[in-house]
């Protein structure tokens, strides 16, 4: 287990410099800064070698500047009068899955593009939540390949692959508090973008979870293993209704497949209490209910929960 550990990249070894400016920087030549560099997502103040705060494009900066006459009050001004709080500074020797879970819960939705590493209040470079993410997906599907103990050739790396993508999936058969659920994956290639889990939650509650990413191969098989970690990490901190748990998955494969995949998903979850099942969709085929006496076959569409008969 420790040589798995030694395995996990540190944030240290995925940082990337970013050029530095001091709090007397005027706003307007900051602005001027990110109109000429459409691909910087934030500029780091630093002031007598310290890191005092962090410039986010998508952060509170340019919200406060888009309001009527804010140019005109602020842009003669020093940045240090709308430095933003630093909630995500990390430590570049924190592992990346550490970093995962904490900024999960410092901002679930995942709406900051990055973040800062800082090491003695010296700034050390920024983080990109999609190289995070991306490297995340190589650790663990390297991870399973030395399980596997894959040779080096690229023909058995691709076989052995295919069946740790089926070792992600639980058992076919499982029955639950008289409830019993089967399923299998058949892939049209030896890796595919297909996957379900389910899960419980105390005596009274099972949820089931179906996706399906776009495409076939390996990116594909590593979104959907992004994916499967994202759903247990959620799990894990006790959000576990379909809405949240869609809401989180979404913002993990955004980040992780770079807007170059997309992943459709249902997940429902059966409370036996309440004697109902709730649901969401994003983007899945519409699931059927089939009722056993009457032999009816209902199409669900629009609800989000329907009552168990």
């Amino acid at each position: 287990m420790n040589d798995f550990r030694d395995c996990i990249p540190q944030l240290v070894e995925i940082v990337r410099p970013a050029g530095q400016i001091s709090p007397d920087v005027k706003v307007k030549e900051v602005v001027e800064i990110f109109r000429n560099d459409h691909s910087l997502p934030a500029i780091p103040v630093v002031s007598a070698g310290k890191f005092i705060g962090f410039i986010s494009r998508k952060g509170l900066f340019f919200k406060r500047l888009s309001h009527k006459f804010a140019m005109d009050l602020y842009g003669n001004k020093p940045i240090s009068v709308l430095l933003e709080g630093n909630a995500a500074v990390m430590d570049p020797e924190l592992d990346i899955n550490s970093a995962l879970s904490r900024l999960l819960i410092i901002d679930p939705d995942l709406d900051i593009d990055c973040f800062p590493v800082v090491k003695d209040d010296r700034f050390v470079g920024t983080v990109s939540v999609s190289d995070l993410m991306m490297e995340i997906s190589k650790t663990q599907l390297f991870l399973l390949e030395k399980l596997t103990g894959l040779s080096a050739r690229i023909r058995d790396e691709v076989a052995k692959a295919s069946k740790i993508q089926q070792d992600l999936l639980p058992e076919s058969n499982f029955e639950f508090q008289g409830i019993s659920i089967d399923a299998g994956v058949t892939t049209c290639s030896e890796i595919g973008g297909d996957f379900y889990d389910y899960f419980t939650i105390g005596d009274d509650k099972v949820g089931l979870i179906i996706a399906d990413v776009s495409g076939h191969g390996v990116q594909a098989g590593m979104v959907t293993t992004a994916a499967k970690a994202s759903l247990h990490t959620l799990i894990s901190m006790d959000i576990f209704t379909p809405s949240e748990l869609l809401n989180g998955m979404n913002k993990a494969i955004i980040a992780t497949a770079c807007r170059s995949l997309l992943m459709t998903c249902l997940v429902a979850l059966i409370d036996l209490k309440q004697n109902r099942i709730f649901y969401a969709n994003a983007g899945h085929n519409f699931p059927y209910l089939y009722h056993g006496e009457s032999k009816k076959l209902d199409q669900l569409e629009l609800e989000s929960s329907i009552t168990l008969e």
